[in-house]
């Protein structure tokens, strides 16, 4: 599915935080989950045509991305770009700060996790 453009199937969970939210401290806990995990980097291959696809475990330390976005961000508009799927790795977070110290994270995981 994937070398034919179809393994992209993505979802998007909205997380509501509060003011005590740091992006910081997400970005840490992506670092240790990501080193504890290493499927999270890990790519599917097929050796012959007919063959069971099987994981390969990158070499290189996974990553899980958090991109931060400014206040006022469209959400509507950001969960429907992430559920295209088109962005890098299987998990990935955006966080919108609202104006009353609140955020809105999004969570976008790739359905091959």
């Amino acid at each position: 599915m994937i070398s034919s453009g179809q393994g992209r199937h993505a979802a998007v969970t909205f997380l509501e935080v509060g003011p005590g939210f740091s992006s910081l401290v997400l970005r840490e806990a992506c670092l240790r989950f990501a080193a504890s995990h290493p499927l999270i980097g890990a790519k599917l291959s097929r050796g012959l045509p007919a063959s069971v696809p099987v994981w390969r475990i990158s070499p290189e330390p996974s990553s899980v991305e958090v991109c931060e976005h400014a206040a006022g961000t469209d959400i509507a508009v950001l969960a429907g770009e992430l559920m295209d799927g088109k962005w890098q790795g299987l998990l990935r977070f955006d966080v919108v700060p609202s104006a009353q110290g609140k955020s809105t994270v999004l969570m976008s995981w790739s359905h091959l996790l």
